[in-house]
């Protein structure tokens, strides 16, 4: 699997999981968190998805590496679920994984791209539903107004 950095180079996990070490190594007393969230854009009959992958130093910076994937579109309610499907498939398949491997042992969030309002506001209780069920403790999943790692990290690479 493939992620871009901010710069849109394309790095392996194993180069990325580096980068993290580095950012770590330079404050390694601070406190991290690792967020992962997705978000997506139509472009008529093909959908770009982002999954944002951010180690974030708790109140001091961040990194980020994101993984694009384009497909057909579809309609919003089954958007906004491969959205959820992408970001919990990248955590348990490939994140947390290597976290394990790597033994970075931080806290990790799971941002879902959706808030109290809005149309997709009808999808919230499947979205936590889907998460929790597929092994996320209600408090690790973050909605919106504080999934800012898919509403804002992972929709800035959206466009």
């Amino acid at each position: 699997m493939y992620f871009r950095r901010e710069n849109n180079r394309l790095v392996t996990l194993d180069p990325m999981f580096e980068q993290f070490k580095i950012f770590i190594r330079t404050k390694p007393d601070a406190d991290y968190k690792i967020i992962i969230g997705t978000d997506s854009m139509v472009f008529g009959e093909r959908t770009r998805y982002i999954t944002a992958v951010t180690l974030q130093r708790i109140g001091n910076g961040a990194t980020v590496f994101y993984n694009r994937v384009i497909k057909k579109t579809v309609s919003m309610p089954a958007r906004i679920m491969q959205e959820v499907n992408l970001t919990i498939e990248i955590a348990n398949q490939v994140i947390i994984p290597k976290c394990l491997e790597e033994e970075l042992y931080y806290p990790i969030e799971i941002h879902i791209d959706i808030g109290n309002k809005g149309k997709s506001n009808q999808l919230r209780s499947m979205a936590l539903g889907y998460a929790k069920g597929c092994g996320f403790d209600e408090g690790v999943i973050k909605l919106k107004p504080e999934a800012f790692g898919a509403a804002k990290v992972a929709d800035r690479y959206t466009r």
